[in-house]
C-alpha cells in the first residue's frame, strides 16, 4: 500500500450515495453523506443554539431532521435539491419518510444516534431513576 499525498487524498471521491426508493413520494431519491465542512456547520448549529434562549434552541431542535436532509438529498450531479432557505417547506413533508431519510443520512455521514444526542443536548433515555419527574 503506498502513502497518500495531499492531491492523492483531495482527489478521492469519498463521499458516500445511496439512491432510496420513497413510495409515498412515487419515486426514488439520492441521499448524500455530509462533507466534513458540511457536518462541522450543521453541529456548529446546535451546539451554538445550546446557549442562547428556549425558543432559539427550541427552533434548533425542531428543525434538525430538515435541516440534514436539505444537506444531504441531492440530485444526479450531487447538487442539493434544498436550499437553506427552503427547510420549512421540507418540513412540511411526511414525518414518518423523512425519519427514514434522516436516519439514512445519519449513517452515510458517519453520525449515530450519540451523535444527534451530543448536538441536541438530549439523552434518549427518560428521566434518571432520582429525578422527581413522572
Amino acid at each position: 500500500m503506498s502513502l497518500l499525498d495531499k492531491s492523492a487524498i483531495l482527489a478521492a471521491g469519498d463521499l458516500p450515495t445511496e439512491e432510496i426508493h420513497v413510495p409515498e413520494w412515487g419515486g426514488t431519491v439520492r441521499l448524500r453523506g455530509l462533507s466534513g465542512a458540511e457536518r462541522s456547520r450543521l453541529e456548529a448549529t446546535m451546539i451554538a443554539s445550546k446557549g442562547q434562549s428556549v425558543n432559539v434552541r427550541t427552533e434548533a431542535l425542531r428543525t434538525l431532521r430538515e435541516r440534514l436532509l436539505a444537506l444531504c438529498l441531492v440530485d444526479a450531479n450531487d447538487n442539493r435539491l434544498f436550499t437553506d432557505d427552503e427547510i420549512s417547506e421540507l418540513g412540511r413533508k411526511s414525518g414518518a419518510v423523512l425519519q427514514r431519510l434522516f436516519e439514512r443520512a445519519q449513517q452515510l455521514s458517519g453520525m449515530g444516534q450519540d451523535d444527534a444526542e451530543e448536538m441536541t443536548g438530549e439523552s434518549a433515555g427518560g428521566p434518571s431513576e432520582g429525578s422527581a419527574s413522572a
